[in-house]
């Protein structure tokens, strides 16, 4: 049996692979530049998080204790 696509193989879809693959290829970029984009902005607000979070934890660094850090963070997030 043939297996090669010629002319007058049926497309499932409907639409002519050519077109379909220009397409996809065509805004690929665009959906490629847009993910980038987003990568780097939630990597740049999650630097500002932990720079924030740590300036306002860097007294309690030095416990003795988990508790106690923990005791300490949330005293310094409280705005204690």
């Amino acid at each position: 049996m043939d297996t090669r696509v010629t002319e007058t193989t049926p497309n499932p879809v409907g639409a002519v692979p050519n077109q379909v693959g220009a397409r996809n290829r065509r805004n690929w970029p665009a959906a490629a530049a847009l993910g980038l984009g987003i990568a780097v902005l939630v990597s740049a607000l999650a630097v500002v998080l932990l720079l924030w979070y740590a300036n306002r934890t860097q007294e309690c660094y030095r416990p003795d204790s988990l508790h106690q850090y923990a005791q300490c963070v949330r005293l310094h997030l409280d705005g204690n």
